[in-house]
């Protein structure tokens, strides 16, 4: 067997474990919970999907008002949901970190951020008016997260602090403990960083852009 043989017989074999042993290997070893607790507007929605990608039993369902103010009042029922996943990254997640750490005292956490608080809030404000010209009475969500059914401009410098207080406050909360990990959506090396935190070998699956937009 040629030298340039065996090499492209390693190449395969490596490929087909990247995409096909990798995924089944992870979707049944035991892997630590791992939560995004980054405000919307932050890819939060394409760090679900990498995490799906890798095998994590995750959940794409869209919560109603109702359950995400349930979520956050009821801690009984917020470990109900939970249990049933092994990575979760939407709300309330951002609201109740502390009792998911608590909760979860192996789990991770994912923080993620705009490479600016302006950028996150130029996004938060477009996808507002977007959604009205599907509806006029505003989004019940940001209703309850931010105080603010519609968002608009007036609005920058409350909602910038109340950005840039969660990020700071997630910091304090879990420093020094190993346990979170800051992700930029200008982050170039996004896979490292998630595979190195989470102590698994870097997978060859691209990192995705879920929802991706011009703002």
């Amino acid at each position: 067997m040629t030298p340039i043989f065996k090499l492209k017989k390693f190449q395969i074999k490596n490929q087909l474990y990247n995409r096909i042993g990798y995924r089944f290997y992870y979707l049944f070893k035991q892997k630590p919970k791992v939560f995004g607790i980054g405000l919307n507007r932050t890819g939060s929605s394409s760090l679900g999907r990498y995490f799906q990608m890798l095998g994590y039993m995750h959940s794409f369902e869209t919560y109603s008002v109702h359950k995400i103010e349930r979520m956050i009042n009821d801690k009984k029922y917020l470990k109900k949901i939970m249990d049933r996943f092994e990575m979760h990254e939407d709300w309330p997640n951002a609201m109740v970190y502390k009792e998911l750490a608590e909760m979860y005292p192996n789990a991770k956490f994912i923080l993620t951020i705009r490479e600016s608080a302006d950028k996150w809030f130029n996004s938060l404000l477009n996808t507002s008016i977007e959604e009205q010209k599907y509806s006029n009475t505003g989004n019940n969500v940001k209703k309850l997260i931010y105080g603010y059914s519609i968002i608009n401009e007036e609005q920058r410098a409350e909602l910038v602090s109340f950005y840039n207080k969660h990020n700071s406050e997630v910091q304090d909360y879990f420093k020094g403990t190993g346990r979170l990990l800051i992700l930029s959506t200008g982050d170039s090396e996004k896979e490292k960083l998630i595979c190195d935190f989470l102590g698994i070998p870097i997978s060859s699956f691209n990192y995705p852009h879920s929802q991706k937009r011009n703002y």
